[in-house]
C-alpha cells in the first residue's frame, strides 16, 4: 500500500497538490504544519513524503525530513518543495529529491513512482 504526506502551510496549494496526485497513491493525506503531519505519521504507515522546506512554524522541511525517515521506517522516498533556488540548497542524504516551486507536474509524478 502506498500513502502519501503533503505537508505545506500554503492552504491552497496543499489542497491542489493533493488533488492532483490523488490517483497514484492507495491514500493521500494532507498537513498545514509539522504537529499536524507527525499526527498523521503515528496513525498511518506513510510511505512517500512531500514538504514544503519553509512552514509558518519555522522548521525546515529538510529537517523534518531527516528526522521523520529516522523514525519511521515506512518512509521510502520523500522529496521537499521550494520556492526557493534549488542549486544553492544543501540538503540532507534522507531527501531523495527537491523540487522548485512552481514544480513540473509530470516530472513531480514520475519521481513518486520510487
Amino acid at each position: 500500500m502506498r500513502i502519501l504526506l503533503v505537508v505545506d502551510d500554503e492552504v491552497l496549494a496543499l489542497k491542489a497538490t493533493v488533488r492532483l496526485l490523488k490517483g497514484q497513491f492507495d491514500d493521500v493525506l494532507a498537513a498545514e504544519s509539522a504537529d499536524e503531519a507527525e499526527a498523521l505519521l503515528e496513525s498511518n504507515s506513510v510511505t512517500h513524503l512531500l514538504v514544503d522546506r519553509q512552514l509558518t512554524d519555522f522548521r525546515l522541511g529538510e529537517e523534518l525530513i531527516d528526522s521523520w525517515k529516522r523514525r519511521w521506517s515506512t518512509i521510502h522516498y520523500a522529496a521537499l518543495m521550494t520556492g526557493e533556488d534549488v542549486e544553492e540548497l544543501t540538503v540532507p542524504e534522507t531527501v531523495d529529491d527537491v523540487f522548485p516551486k512552481p514544480f513540473d507536474m509530470a516530472l513531480l509524478r514520475s519521481s513518486l513512482q520510487k
